[in-house]
């Protein structure tokens, strides 16, 4: 079975340098963690990491290290200390926006499927330095163009409170998740990183929770968690001799019972995700009572009735249409269950 892959940033290939016979530039350090076993994947720092580098010669040395690249991460250079996105001026906004998209062009040649931007210069040191919602409309314009350019790659939202600014524009979960919303585009999200989440004073698993809310996004996660619980449990020795699941649990069981492959029950998973979270918001009731006496209370409303068994009876539907029910059957039985 196909798993997740293994990524780490190309960063951490430059530590204990007296341990490699080479000098560590990028091309040394994509066939140093080319040693690493079990390694899928390096992400790679723009534009400090290729720097005088054509993308062929990055490419050649991927595929000789066996790696290929899971994400661009943005790095923006001194010439961007007042900001990239949300700068004063808007040449320099326009140039952070161009410089993005270049990463983004990278992107495309090595593989790789997301951007991550770390908009580290975009924020302000003391009170009243700038104009919050000018601070606020560029980053967002600035996503926005991002985005459009890019409709092919996952454009990714690093937040982190401080740092080299004492104040982020975008500086928390919950801030970034509203910026995401203004920014209204299906390729632009949030990328979680557990130390900055941590430098927030966010509990990561919170946040990833504030993040998981909508169902498709929700169902995904659920997915991935499971395939690789079961995993772990696999490789500990634990094997099933059957597997069953509920929901999404059924596309787990089926993925590692491979019926399957992963790649297949994610994408099934996301486009149900999706599909459910387009529908109007529904609300189910299970009510202890017989079939016929609950036909009376549902002979006007368009709602979908099953009979669980002789004493008990549910009625689903949209929200909206349901609360005239929930009101009728709770004043005459008061035996709403759910």
């Amino acid at each position: 079975m196909h798993l997740p892959e293994t990524s780490t940033r190309l960063n951490s290939m430059g530590a204990r340098p007296d341990l490699w016979p080479r000098r560590l530039d990028t091309l040394e350090r994509i066939r140093r963690a080319g040693s690493v076993d079990g390694l899928d994947l390096v992400d790679l720092n723009y534009p400090q990491h290729v720097d005088g580098l054509a993308t062929d010669q990055v490419v050649a040395a991927l595929r000789a290290a066996g790696l290929g690249v899971g994400a661009i991460n943005l790095r923006y250079d001194d010439t961007f200390l007042d900001g990239a996105f949300t700068h004063p001026d808007a040449a320099t906004r326009r140039r952070a926006v161009d410089l993005t998209i270049a990463a983004g062009e990278w992107a495309l040649a090595t593989g790789a499927k997301q951007v991550i931007v770390w908009p580290g210069q975009d924020g302000y040191d003391y009170p009243f330095q700038v104009d919050y919602q000018a601070l606020w409309d560029h980053t967002v314009e600035g996503f926005q163009r991002v985005a459009d350019a890019l409709p092919e790659l996952q454009i990714a939202l690093e937040y982190k409170p401080l740092e080299p600014r004492r104040f982020y524009a975008v500086g928390d979960m919950s801030t970034s998740l509203l910026c995401v919303r203004d920014v209204a585009r299906a390729n632009v999200g949030v990328a979680l990183d557990v130390a900055h989440a941590l430098m927030a004073r966010e509990n990561p698993a919170q946040a990833a929770a504030r993040a998981l809310r909508e169902t498709r996004l929700t169902q995904p996660a659920l997915y991935l968690t499971q395939v690789a619980l079961a995993q772990l449990w696999i490789a500990r020795g634990v094997r099933p001799a059957a597997m069953i699941g509920h929901s999404v649990g059924e596309f787990a069981a089926a993925t590692i019972s491979g019926v399957m492959d992963f790649e297949a029950g994610l994408n099934i998973i996301a486009a149900r995700g999706r599909l459910m979270q387009d529908q109007p918001g529904g609300a189910m009731l299970s009510v202890r009572a017989d079939l016929a006496e609950m036909r009376q209370d549902i002979a006007e409303a368009r709602q979908r009735l099953g009979h669980l068994e002789a004493q008990y009876a549910t009625i689903s539907g949209r929200l909206d249409r349901m609360a005239g029910d929930i009101g009728r059957i709770r004043d005459r039985l008061g035996l709403i269950d759910a």
